[in-house]
């Protein structure tokens, strides 16, 4: 018995030991890890911020193509509505001729 309680503690204490350092291996590897991740978000936000650039000329590119496009459309409609006006006009003149 009293070979156990002096064994004992002794045990304990090496098993605290093994413990304690596997734990600190296993922050410094997690400390690697959040330092391999935090320079790959910063890499990541520095592309985004590249590419930004890029999609902000091809927001304004399409803004003007679809002005452009609009206008384009605007005219025709007006165009063509000019030219069924006229022509219904001709037609309701005719009409008012012959009744």
């Amino acid at each position: 018995m009293e070979f156990l309680a002096q064994f004992l503690p002794i045990v304990l204490y090496i098993a605290v030991i093994a413990l304690v350092v596997v734990l600190i291996v296993f922050v410094l590897r997690a400390i690697e890890t959040l330092n391999r991740v935090n320079h790959l978000a910063d890499d990541v936000s520095h592309k985004l911020t590249t590419l930004n650039g890029i999609f902000d000329c091809i927001d304004i590119v399409t803004d003007k193509v679809s002005m452009i496009s609009d206008t384009l459309i605007n005219t025709v409609a007006t165009v063509i509505g000019k030219v069924f006006k006229r022509k219904r006009k001709e037609i309701d003149e005719e009409n008012g001729e012959e009744e």
